[in-house]
Parts: C-alpha cells; sequence; structure tokens
C-alpha cells in the first residue's frame, strides 16, 4: 500500500540536516519519533515538539526509519541485535548519510536477513536546503520501496533520482562531492590569480556567477567569499571525510584520481592551520584587496 502522508516515520541522528529535515516532516503531517541516543539529542527532541524513544528496537513500531548519521562507524552500530530482531517485512530502512558503499553493502547483508527493505538515500545540498525542502535525492536500493517512500522524500527533496538496486547512490554522492571539494580548491586558486592582477573579489565573483563557471554552489558561496567570512555549512572536517571514502574506494576498485589526492592535501593543510571546523569553502581566505 502506497504511504500515506500520515504514516509515522522514525528518525535517527537530529543533528544539521536531520533537525530540519524532522521540523518540515513534521508540518507536513507525518508523526515523527526520534531516537534520543543521548541528552543532548533528547533536548533537541523536546524543544522542537518531536515525541522520543530510547532504543532502536522501540523505534521499530515505525515501519518506516531514516538515519541521518556521521559516518560509516555511526551507521554500522545501528545494527543491533534488538534492532534487527525488530525488524521485518513490512519495514523499510532509509539511510540518508554520506557513507562508504563498503559500509552500505554491509548494512544490505545485514538487513537482508529481516525482510527489511533498505533504501540508501544520500542526499546534496546544505542546510538551507533542507529547511526549503529543496534537497536533491539520489536513491538505489528496491525500486518497490523507493515508489512506497517517494511521497515523503518530496517533503524534503525537490528532486528525486532513482539509481538501481545496490549501492549505486553511494558511488555517485561520493562522485558529486569529490567535485565539491575540488571546486573549492579551483576557486581558492582562481581568486588569488585575479587578487595578484588587481581585481577586487567581489568584482570576480559577479562576473563568476554570471559566466560559463556559474552553479549554484558558486551562487551562495558568493557572499561568505567576498566577506572572507565561513562559518560551516559543511566544514573542512567532514569534506575530508568524505574525499578520504573517494580515495578508498578508488584503492578498492583501482582507479587513477590523482586530483583527488591533490585537493585532499589542500585540505589536510587547512586542517593543521585550525580551520578544521570552518566551511569548506574557507580555503579562499580573506579578500587581499
Amino acid at each position: 500500500m502506497a504511504m500515506g502522508i500520515s504514516q509515522a516515520v522514525g528518525w535517527i541522528g537530529l543533528g544539521k540536516m536531520g533537525l530540519p529535515i524532522c521540523g518540515r516532516l513534521k508540518a507536513a503531517g507525518l508523526r515523527v519519533t526520534v531516537l534520543a541516543r543521548n541528552e543532548d539529542g533528547a533536548a533537541k527532541a523536546e524543544k522542537e515538539g518531536f515525541p522520543t524513544c530510547g532504543s532502536l528496537s522501540e523505534l521499530a513500531a515505525c515501519e518506516v526509519i531514516f538515519s541521518a548519521v556521521p559516518d560509516d562507524a555511526a551507521l554500522l552500530g545501528l545494527l543491533t541485535e534488538g534492532f534487527l530482531a525488530a525488524l521485518g517485512p513490512a519495514h523499510i530502512f532509509i539511510d540518508i548519510s554520506t557513507v562508504s558503499p563498503q559500509a552500505s553493502a554491509k548494512v544490505a547483508r545485514e538487513l537482508a536477513s529481516t525482510g527489511a527493505a533498505y533504501m540508501r538515500v544520500p542526499v546534496s545540498g546544505s542546510t538551507t536546503h533542507a529547511a526549503a525542502g529543496q534537497l536533491t535525492a539520489m536513491a538505489s536500493g528496491p525500486k518497490s520501496a523507493f515508489d512506497e517512500v517517494q511521497p515523503v522524500l518530496a517533503v524534503f527533496c525537490a528532486r528525486q533520482f532513482y539509481l538501481g538496486a545496490d549501492d549505486q547512490a553511494r558511488y555517485l554522492k561520493l562522485a558529486i562531492n569529490s567535485i565539491l571539494a575540488a571546486n573549492s580548491a579551483l576557486i581558492a586558486e582562481a581568486l588569488a590569480v585575479g587578487e595578484a592582477g588587481g581585481l577586487q573579489r567581489s568584482d570576480m565573483l559577479e562576473v563568476m556567477t554570471q559566466s560559463a563557471i556559474a552553479t549554484p554552489l558558486l551562487g551562495y558561496k558568493k557572499n561568505s567569499l567576498i566577506r572572507g567570512e565561513y562559518p560551516a555549512a559543511f566544514s573542512v572536517s567532514q569534506i575530508m571525510k568524505d574525499l578520504d571514502l573517494v580515495l578508498e574506494v578508488a584503492r578498492s576498485d583501482h582507479i587513477s584520481i590523482p586530483v583527488n589526492a591533490i585537493v585532499r592535501q589542500r585540505f589536510e593543510q587547512a586542517y593543521v592551520d585550525g580551520l578544521g571546523a570552518d566551511d569548506f569553502f574557507c580555503l579562499s581566505g580573506a579578500p587581499k584587496m
């Protein structure tokens, strides 16, 4: 049966992305129950008016469960004996995190014995996009499960793309994030070249955002670049983690990606310089003129 808008949804992970997404789901009329794994999570849930539960097995009272966690270890840590025992063929488990295809494949193997459907749905966009319902979803897993949950995905994702039955979405998300990382490094170098020639950064960005290289990313980073201020929407530490996943895939599949390795070193230096918590566009630094 197709999912109705009143469907109860379980949620794991009230981080930067999880919180605004849950807010949209709640505003759309879904009943969102949040797993409160620590005091901070419980306080966030209480402040936003989300009912909570104290364990993964309790959360399985919801047949549709989302997770938004920071890394492989956090995702694999969800596969507790109690949670797996509570899942069954009626469940759909949807992970929207950026994790390795290897970890994701392990989740698929573990969930197969439960009969639960496993959807890999990493999303592209910032916290602002999440709050506005303008994320882009890359989905892979059982097509029938995708069709069932698509109305819910549409609440926070303006665009949803089904890519295949396995971990195709994981690979595409890493490919996209590798381009994001390279964009930051290239923009930093391009601005440095322009400033060396006497150009104002604001003038350069005005032209760049109306030229052949104009992208949504450059458009919404424009003001930060002009001011030289980089509050984190997506931090240096986070992009380093994703580049490590890209390089891991390349090693595993014997793909030559030297540019990604160089870009990873640029962010390593930023981290060493104390910028790990800054937005990943901080490579451009402050305007020189």
